[in-house]
Parts: structure tokens; C-alpha cells; sequence
């Protein structure tokens, strides 16, 4: 595997991404997000990861996809991506971020931050 533009990591996993190609290779434990032979990396401009799962980004498309512990951040199909730009995360939570329309989405842990539906994300300017 050659082209490689980011390489990428959490505690059981690794993937590995050609982002001119649109295709990436993930290696370690498939429960983790060791196995990504199901997400479609084209189009990604960046991936993220948290200690036990991914998101692959994809501002052009307006997509999203998650792999790898489910209870951590490996299922996000409740997000709508369209409108993200960034992607945050914790340890097992992520947060997909609309900065133009003052929008927040989190998947994960909700003892981690994988709830914030109560959280307003209209005035924030920033994340960090």
C-alpha cells in the first residue's frame, strides 16, 4: 500500500489513508477499527479517531462514516454530515461540528460526551 496522506491511530488500531485515490488501509483489532473494508474513504478529507473508533470525513459529499467500537463512536448514523467541516473528539465520543449553521452532533459514550443534545452550539465560535 503506497500514496499514503495520513496515517491514523487508537489504542487497538491503525488506517492508513491515500486520499488521492480515495481508499485506506486499517490493520489491528477489527473490533476496534482494525477492519474498514465496508467504508467508503472517497472524498475523505480527514479522518478522526478516539481511543476506540473512527469517522471519515467528507465536507464535499456532505458525508460521514464511523467504524469501530460501536458504544465509543463506531456508529453515527444518527449524524447528518452535511454542513460539518470538523470533527471533535474525546477518549469515546466524537462531535460533529456545523460552525455556518450553529449545529453540534455527538455519537459515543454519553458518560464520555456522546450526548449533547442539550447543548445549545448556536453561539460557540470555537472548539478546542
Amino acid at each position: 500500500f503506497s500514496g499514503i496522506s495520513q496515517l491514523h491511530a487508537n489504542s487497538y488500531s491503525f488506517v492508513a489513508l491515500d486520499a488521492a485515490q480515495g481508499v485506506g488501509l486499517c490493520w489491528g483489532s477489527s473490533q476496534y477499527g482494525g477492519s474498514c473494508g465496508a467504508v467508503d474513504l472517497s472524498d475523505v478529507s480527514k479522518i478522526y479517531s478516539n481511543a476506540l473508533a473512527y469517522v471519515a470525513l467528507s465536507p464535499s459529499r456532505g458525508t460521514g462514516e464511523c467504524w469501530g467500537y460501536t458504544g465509543y463512536g463506531g456508529d453515527c448514523g444518527t449524524i447528518d454530515f452535511n454542513g460539518v467541516m470538523e470533527i471533535y473528539t474525546s477518549d469515546y465520543a466524537f462531535v460533529a461540528w456545523n460552525q455556518v449553521a450553529g449545529a453540534g452532533q455527538c455519537c459515543g459514550s454519553a458518560s464520555y460526551g456522546g450526548d449533547c443534545s442539550s447543548i445549545d452550539f448556536a453561539s460557540v465560535s470555537n472548539i478546542d
